[in-house]
C-alpha cells in the first residue's frame, strides 16, 4: 500500500538477473492486444509559470512525458519499428544498479517496444474526441519506462495514454538533449506532502499543453490542433495512484480516477471526491488494514469500487513481472520465497493481462460509459480478482 524505493529490492531483483542468459532486441509486446497498433512519441515539456520547488537552482519545472496513440490505419505501421523500451542513460542508470550486485548479464536495456513507424499519422481531428485522453503517474521513485508495456496496451484498444515522468521524485530523468536529473531526498512529511502537490499540478499543467494547438502538433504528427480534454481518465501506481486521487480533487477535468496498490495523503482523505474512482489492491493491503484508506473511502461520493488481484505484491501492478517472465525465469511458485513477496506469486504474464483488462474496463466506464459486467460481479474470467465489500 505504502510507496517505496525501489532502490530496496534492487538486490533481489539482480539475483534474479543472475539467473538469467543475455537478451537482444527482446520486445516486451510484439503486439499489444487491443485492435489498434501505436505510436509512441516523447515531449519535454517545461512550465514557464512554475519554479522547481525541488531543484537546487530553482529553475522552471520541465516534465516528461511519454505519447501511446493508436493508428487507425495498418498500412501506418508496415513494418513496425523496435524503439528501446529505456533511453541510454536511463537504462543503464538501472543497469549499474544491478551491476553493483554483480550482475554483468544485459537487462533493461536489451528491450525493446514494437510502435508504428516514426512518421505514422493518428489522424486526429480538431479537438474531436477521436481518442479520448488517459494520464498515467508512476510509483514514487519509479521511472515512467517501467510502466510503457500497460500504458500501450491501454493505448492500443483506442486511447491517447500519456505517462509523465516527475522531476526530483523519479531516480532518474533522462531529457531529450541527454541532460539526466536525479531524485531529491524527499523524506519528511513536509517534503511528501510538497512532493504530492507538485505531481497533482504536473498532471493539470500536462492538461493545459495537451488543449494547446503547438503543442501537441509537436508531439504527435498528424495532429491538426490541440485534445480534447474536458473529461480524462487517470490511474496511477502507489504514489502515482495518490497522485491520480490528489490531481482529480484539484482538477475537474479528471473525471475518474484509478489507484492500483496506493495509499492516500493529503486533502483528498477528508474531503474526498465526487466522481468515480477505483481501487485496484493486494490483498493485505485493502482499507481494511490502513487507516487513512479506510477514511478517504468514507468519502468518495461518486461510482467507487474497491478490488484486490490474489497473488499479487506491490511490484505486480508494473511491467517488471512481465520483464522477468519474458527473461525466461518465472519466480512465481513459492509464497514463502523472497522473490514472491517483491513480485507476488501470479505468472508475471497473467498478471499483465488481468491489471490491463480492469484498467481498460475502468477508463470505457469512465470515458465511454460503458460499464463491463467485470466492474460489477466476479468474472469466470479473472478468478484472480476479488470485489472488496
Amino acid at each position: 500500500m505504502i510507496s517505496f524505493p525501489i532502490t530496496i529490492h534492487l538486490g533481489t531483483l539482480a539475483m534474479f538477473l543472475l539467473l538469467f542468459p543475455a537478451v537482444r532486441s527482446t520486445s516486451l509486446l510484439s503486439k499489444p492486444s487491443g485492435p489498434y497498433n501505436t505510436r509512441i512519441t516523447t515531449a519535454k515539456l517545461v512550465d514557464q509559470t512554475r519554479l522547481d520547488p525541488f531543484a537546487p537552482n530553482r529553475t522552471h519545472r520541465a516534465i516528461m512525458v511519454t505519447v501511446f496513440y493508436p493508428i487507425r490505419e495498418p498500412s501506418e505501421c508496415e513494418p513496425l519499428q523496435t524503439l528501446s523500451y529505456m533511453p541510454p542513460a536511463t537504462a543503464q542508470f538501472w543497469d549499474q544498479e544491478f551491476a553493483s550486485y554483480s550482475v554483468t548479464n544485459a537487462t533493461l536495456e536489451d528491450f525493446g517496444i514494437s510502435t508504428c513507424r516514426r512518421n505514422a499519422s493518428a489522424g486526429l481531428s480538431c479537438h474531436g474526441k477521436d481518442h479520448p485522453v488517459v494520464i498515467f503517474s508512476p510509483g514514487k521513485g519509479a521511472s515512467r519506462q517501467l510502466y510503457s508495456g500497460m500504458a500501450q496496451s491501454v493505448a492500443s484498444t483506442g486511447y491517447l495514454v500519456i505517462s509523465i515522468d516527475h522531476p526530483y521524485d523519479t531516480y532518474i530523468v533522462e531529457y531529450p538533449d541527454d541532460t539526466v536529473i536525479y531524485a531529491a531526498n524527499i523524506t519528511t512529511d513536509a517534503q511528501t506532502d510538497l512532493d504530492l502537490a507538485t505531481r497533482a499540478q504536473d498532471v493539470t499543467f500536462l492538461l493545459d499543453q495537451l488543449s494547446a494547438n503547438d503543442t501537441v502538433q509537436r508531439v504527435i504528427p498528424g495532429a491538426a490542433c490541440g485534445l480534447n480534454v474536458s473529461d480524462v481518465a487517470m490511474f496511477g501506481h502507489s504514489f502515482g495512484g495518490a497522485t491520480a486521487a490528489a490531481a482529480m480533487l484539484s482538477d475537474s477535468r479528471i473525471a475518474g480516477g484509478l489507484n492500483m496498490d496506493g495509499t492516500f495523503y493529503g486533502p483528498v482523505v477528508k474531503r474526498g471526491l465526487d466522481r468515480p474512482f477505483l481501487i485496484f489492491d493486494t490483498p493485505s493491503g485493502t482499507r481494511l488494514n490502513y487507516g487513512n484508506y479506510a477514511e478517504t473511502w468514507s468519502h468518495l461520493r461518486g461510482w467507487k469500487l474497491e478490488l484486490t488481484l490474489a497473488k499479487a505484491a506491490h511490484i505486480t501492478f508494473s511491467d517488471i513481472p512481465l520483464l522477468t517472465r519474458l527473461l525466461g525465469w518465472s519466480p512465481f511458485s513459492s509464497t514463502s520465497s523472497e522473490p514472491g513477496s517483491i513480485l507476488g506469486t501470479l505468472d508475471g504474464v497473467r498478471a499483465f493481462d488481468v491489471i490491463t483488462a480492469y484498467v481498460i474496463a475502468f477508463v470505457d466506464f469512465v470515458l465511454k460509459g460503458i460499464e463491463s459486467d467485470i466492474l460489477r460481479i466476479p468474472s469466470p474470467l479473472y478468478p484472480e480478482v476479488s470485489i472488496v465489500d
